[in-house]
């Protein structure tokens, strides 16, 4: 009896033992999944962040060389109203040079920089987001770990959506073609 008693007390052991591994990678891998939706989700924020970030300020940088033309053009009307007066010079020969005043083109000099700057800064949020999603892909293709997220319903389909990579349209018609056209300014 007591060797009885025994064998089943180890065989409850072992399937206790077998349960929790089990219950144990299943929550492994739910653990992983919601890390990386969390992390994807945040990576998707930032992506979006640093795109309007980048947007609003070209936005505001694009006004300036209106306001600064504005301003040229009343500087120039005032100089030249309160050197020949309100209808101009009225000699018949004037024996002065004029010196215009120059267009600052480092307005337009920041301007680029600020394209190019926010272009960077706007592709590094993308390669993050890109690298965890990948990473995510990995996981959720794997075999075992496919057939346990699938069971538990991963991944998230708003989570794959975010996924996505914001792309311009000539870039999308290139790689739907397979022709590469040479950009024109």
């Amino acid at each position: 009896m007591k060797n009885q008693n025994g064998g089943a007390l180890i065989a409850l052991i072992v399937l206790l033992l077998i349960i929790f591994s089990v219950v144990g990678v299943f929550w492994n891998y739910a653990n992983k999944a919601v890390d990386f939706e969390a992390d994807i989700s945040r990576f998707d924020k930032n992506s979006q962040n640093t795109l309007s970030n980048y947007t609003l300020k070209l936005k505001e940088a694009a006004q300036i060389p209106d306001m600064y033309f504005e301003d040229l053009k009343i500087l120039v009307n005032d100089t030249f109203s309160g050197r020949y007066g309100a209808d101009g010079s009225q000699a018949a020969f004037q024996w002065i040079q004029e010196r215009n005043i120059p267009l600052d083109s480092q307005i337009y000099r920041d301007l680029t920089i600020l394209i190019s700057s926010g272009r960077d800064e706007f592709k590094l949020s993308q390669d993050r987001k890109i690298e965890i999603c990948t990473d995510y892909e990995k996981l959720y293709t794997r075999p075992v770990s496919k057939f346990i997220l699938d069971i538990m319903n991963y991944p998230n389909s708003k989570v794959m959506d975010m996924c996505k990579i914001v792309l311009d349209v000539q870039t999308i018609e290139t790689f739907k073609t397979g022709i590469a056209e040479p950009i024109k300014i």
